[in-house]
């Protein structure tokens, strides 16, 4: 009877022992994929912050406008119908002449808001160059 108890107490030792050992690994198995996935994200987050912040924003240029009417009227340079955007070695620019040839306007700016409220002398003293 003594060899039975201590088989069966084996049976039970190796059965609980092992069912500890099983429910060990599977409850740190558990506890890590939960670890993982509540870390994840966050993990992503970071990284797509740190790889979008690697990247510096190209600067666009500034528009160059120049002037394509023969209207020399008053406020008539002012006009933002009077200008287009164009091809720099298709227009021809001098030194004298009354009439503007080109504006460089800033990336951050209109070429409506630059030319807002100024008369033909002030739109002549911030263009480059100037048309007969």
């Amino acid at each position: 009877m003594a060899g039975r108890s201590e088989s069966v107490n084996k049976k039970q030792f190796n059965k609980s022992f092992y069912g500890n050992l099983f429910y060990i690994k599977k409850t740190e198995v558990m506890e890590t994929i939960k670890f993982l996935k509540s870390s994840f994200m966050p993990v992503v987050a970071i990284v797509t912050a740190g790889l979008t912040m690697s990247f510096e924003m190209a600067e666009k240029a500034d528009t160059t406008y120049y002037y394509n009417s023969t209207d020399t009227s008053a406020n008539a340079f002012a006009d933002a119908g009077h200008w287009m955007v164009g091809d720099p070695e298709e227009q021809d620019c001098f030194e004298e002449g009354n009439r503007p040839c080109r504006i460089d306007v800033p990336q951050n700016q209109t070429l409506s808001s630059m030319l807002a409220g100024k008369d033909n002398a002030q739109v002549l003293n911030i263009a480059q160059g100037r048309k007969p």
